[in-house]
């Protein structure tokens, strides 16, 4: 989805400070505390921090608490590239590569940038 990519560059400009844009109060960095025993966050993901459930509804539909969700699903090699060229043509080759192998065209942003899963024929 080019939304989706465009959503994440520009949170991508916000994480690393590359625009005057700050991250709403509900939202912040994972600081490593989790209730969990094994947690799949770390320091660059970003968390939730409101605990009231009644507004998650509205809050879904914001840029910031939307695209988070997008910036977690994304491998922490790619989260931590801090030039936005490059992080754009990291997640624009996902996406691609996610297009060219899922007939469903669904932005899977877990699937494999490498060529080898391409059949030539």
């Amino acid at each position: 989805k080019r939304f989706d990519l465009n959503d994440l560059i520009l949170f991508h400009k916000v994480v690393y400070n590359l625009i005057p844009l700050k991250f709403p109060s509900y939202l912040n960095f994972f600081d490593g505390n989790s209730r969990l025993r094994s947690c799949h966050l770390d320091a660059l993901s970003i968390v939730n921090t409101t605990c009231l459930k009644k507004y998650s509804h509205s809050l879904n539909k914001s840029f910031f608490y939307r695209t988070h969700t997008l910036w977690n699903a994304l491998p922490l090699n790619i989260r931590e590239v801090k030039e936005t060229y490059t992080f754009r043509t990291e997640i624009t080759k996902r996406f691609w590569n996610s297009v060219l192998t899922d007939n469903d065209t669904e932005f899977d942003l877990n699937a494999s940038s490498s060529s080898d899963d391409h059949d030539s024929g």
